[in-house]
Order: C-alpha cells, then sequence, then structure tokens
C-alpha cells in the first residue's frame, strides 16, 4: 500500500516517512507538512506518527524488543540550513534515507 496518509485540503509536503521492520514496511506512508516530526512509540502526550499504533503481521522477538528500545523515538526537524534527526531515546537510531 504506497498510498500518503494526508489530510484533506493539504497539498505540499516536505518529506515523507515509511516505518520498515526487517524487509517489510508497517503501514502507510507518512506525508509531513509540519515543520517538525515525532516518531516514536511510547509517548504519553505526543502527536506525530506513533509506531506503537501499527499493526504488524511480524511477531519476532527481535522486532518485540526493537519497539520496546523506541520510546520517544526521533524528531525530524526541517530548518533553514536543513533537515535534522534528534534522537529523543535513550538508545542509538538507525536511519535509512535517500536524501539525507
Amino acid at each position: 500500500d504506497s498510498q500518503v496518509l494526508q489530510e484533506p485540503g493539504d497539498q505540499s509536503h516536505w518529506c515523507v516517512v515509511a516505518y520498515w521492520e526487517e524487509k517489510t514496511r508497517v503501514g502507510r506512508l507518512y506525508s509531513v507538512q509540519e515543520p517538525s516530526l515525532d516518531i516514536f512509540y511510547d509517548l504519553p502526550q505526543g502527536n506525530g506518527f506513533c509506531l506503537g499504533q501499527l499493526t504488524s503481521d511480524n511477531k519476532s522477538q527481535l522486532v518485540q524488543k526493537v519497539r520496546s528500545k523506541i520510546g520517544y523515538g526521533i524528531q525530524l526537524t526541517k530548518e533553514v540550513d536543513g533537515v535534522w534527526v534528534y534522537n529523543r531515546s535513550s538508545y542509538p537510531i538507525f536511519i535509512k534515507s535517500a536524501t539525507l
């Protein structure tokens, strides 16, 4: 499913995010219009891309372990000097992008 989640009336985005577990994309593409996006698994009161709400057929122990460590995740921010990724998790992160 390559459909991008967008709000009605929104036509411009600066980023599209996909979440993968092993070799399988989980959920839809997430279109970003705001200057920043929080991507997290467990954030008590947050707005953004919540990985905890995605359903996955992959129930392996490795995937569950990785998901449990994402926690507050990352913040992806578009600034005047480029795009920045801020790690809000307690663990190192890995991001793959053709353009970052």
